[in-house]
């Protein structure tokens, strides 16, 4: 399973009048690169949501989602849409995934993943933010009956995630938190949760691995694989990455 905490958009002059055009192809490319190897989720933060809400409106979304499969993955448990506009369909709050593992008890395992982000302004996105500690409150008691693990995606001040892994002992396994913390650290125990930082702006891989022993024992192990000169590009990666480079450099030299 691949996931992603957030802050995959660059909300930077977004909002501006006209928008800055670098940052609206720089977005448009994210979104492509993202569809072409698309998340099992991926978290909507404050920032993602000013370049994303379109995508999320009445009448746009099927369309917009099957021109960019990677909408599909996109949940958020404290981002629902605003009723006096009714203008934004619902994103999902978790999402459910069963993975088949000789390894598992019983040959499977259902993993379900949810995540909360610090509330930002809704602005005109046709969204509004709910406190993300009431809204775990909410989901997680539900999540946690219908799943196996239950994976919680952080964008938080890290204090706040620690919290939060706190008061839902028996309701989370993992939280991984991202909050431009640049750390690469190890598993940290708070209570019975796994408490795992992101490192931010992909330098690394975060790698989340899921051990079974006897009698139903099973634990979590990380680490975080340097992405360097040493790891190999993918070809149809490395071309759109060029290809962003160079139409964000001419829209740059276009002016904004």
């Amino acid at each position: 399973m691949e996931v992603s905490v957030g802050g995959i958009f660059n909300d930077q002059g977004i909002t501006a009048d006209p928008p800055f055009r670098d940052v609206v192809v720089q977005n448009d490319y994210a979104m492509r690169g993202y569809s072409m190897y698309p998340f099992d989720a991926a978290n909507v933060t404050y920032t993602d949501l000013r370049v994303l809400h379109p995508n999320f409106r009445v009448g746009q979304s099927k369309k917009a989602m099957a021109e960019f499969p990677a909408l599909r993955s996109m949940i958020s448990g404290n981002l629902i849409p605003a009723t006096d506009k009714k203008t934004s369909v619902a994103i999902p709050p978790y999402i459910i995934r069963e993975i088949k593992s000789p390894r598992a008890p019983k040959g499977k395992i259902r993993v379900g993943i949810t995540s909360f982000s610090e509330p930002g302004p809704g602005e005109d996105t046709g969204f509004v933010w709910r406190d993300p500690m009431v809204a775990a409150k909410e989901i997680l008691p539900k999540l946690r009956k219908e799943v196996d693990v239950v994976i919680v995606l952080a964008y938080l001040p890290i204090d706040q995630a620690k919290q939060l892994a706190q008061d839902h002992q028996g309701e989370i396994d993992v939280v991984i938190t991202g909050h431009v913390q640049p750390f690469v650290l190890p598993i940290e125990k708070i209570g019975n949760v796994n408490f795992v930082v992101n490192n931010y702006e992909t330098k690394y891989l975060g790698e989340l691995r899921l051990s079974f022993g006897k009698d139903g024992e099973r634990w979590f192990t990380n680490r975080f694989i340097v992405l360097d000169d040493k790891i190999p590009d993918q070809p149809a990666a490395a071309k759109i990455a060029e290809e962003a480079k160079a139409a964000i450099d001419t829209a740059r030299r276009g002016g904004q």
